[in-house]
């Protein structure tokens, strides 16, 4: 216990000597920043008159660093005012350090139990990704079967007699009939679905008959009153190397944001040369401009 600064007893200590401390101010027995804090609460408690308990660290040339819990309380005279503080600190190291290690532990059980529920959740996941792969096998067949069989009665229609409009109306058919069997074919791959990629394909196609489908496409869907006009520029070769299926998408996506977006007048495509690498094609309709470079 100390009064007035000094230590007046001592009860037990496996490192201090009663000699060693009686009469000595807790300066001369401990150093470092506890020091400091525990002055700053004396202080504290001799101002508002009221006990409390802290932790502290001390620091001494006999038995290192230590970790004291210290009760301080204030002194009162006989008329009641503040004269001073005793205190008593009991070396808790040992209870510390077996709950910094508990901490320790703690906190490593939390992290395991979150690696293991990500772990969980992963294996959710590949297990559902795992269901709609199964999913889309499953349905392919009844998917790609009754669009074939919806082709192929239109190709049979074509071989019959029909008038200039009816056979552009079928041509139209067959055409987005085969775009989106070409469209479905791809998201049933599931290699494709996996590796989140698509590979673009290189064939021969002719960029004037794809133009041509994509404008009977839009024309066959028209609702409004509007003017559908394709230009292809005297440069671009009969045949190109491309994904033809890709291009497609692109131009009729474009085409079909145009018509939405405009209410009258005329909406065009124009394709054109940029060099021998490649070609561009531009979706207008008189007021914005959708530029698809392949």
């Amino acid at each position: 216990m100390l009064t007035c600064g000094t230590v007046s007893y001592l009860i037990t200590s496996q490192h201090l000597l009663m000699r060693d401390v009686i009469g000595k101010t807790d300066h001369e027995i401990l150093s470092g920043e506890g020091i400091d804090e525990m002055n700053n609460v004396k202080r504290e408690v001799m101002a508002k008159g009221i006990p409390t308990k802290r932790e502290f660290v001390f620091n001494t040339p006999l038995f290192g660093a230590k970790t004291f819990v210290t009760y301080i309380e204030p002194v009162f005279s006989k008329s009641g005012e503040t004269i001073g503080v005793n205190y008593v600190a009991m070396d808790i190291t040992d209870q510390v350090k077996t709950r910094e290690k508990m901490a320790d532990i703690r906190v490593r059980e939390a992290i395991q139990k979150a690696k293991e529920t990500e772990l969980s959740r992963s294996l959710h996941i590949t297990e559902e990704t795992m269901r709609a792969k199964q999913m889309l096998a499953t349905m392919s067949h009844e998917i790609r079967s009754p669009l074939s069989g919806v082709l192929s009665m239109a190709e049979i229609l074509a071989a019959t007699k029909l008038d200039k409009e009816q056979y552009q109306l079928l041509e139209v058919m067959l055409s987005s009939g085969d775009l989106v069997l070409q469209l479905i074919n791809d998201i049933l791959d599931l290699s494709k679905v996996e590796s989140g990629a698509m590979k673009l394909e290189a064939t021969t196609f002719r960029p004037r008959e794809v133009v041509k489908h994509v404008l009977q496409t839009a024309a066959a869907s028209l609702k409004k009153e509007l003017t559908l006009e394709g230009f292809i520029g005297d440069d671009v070769p009969l045949e190109v190397i491309g994904d033809v299926l890709r291009i497609r998408q692109i131009l009729t996506n474009l085409i079909s944001n145009a018509v939405k977006f405009t209410h009258d007048g005329t909406v065009g495509i124009k394709l054109r040369l940029v060099d021998k690498q490649q070609a561009g094609c531009e979706i207008e309709n008189g007021q914005l401009h959708m530029r698809a470079h392949p």
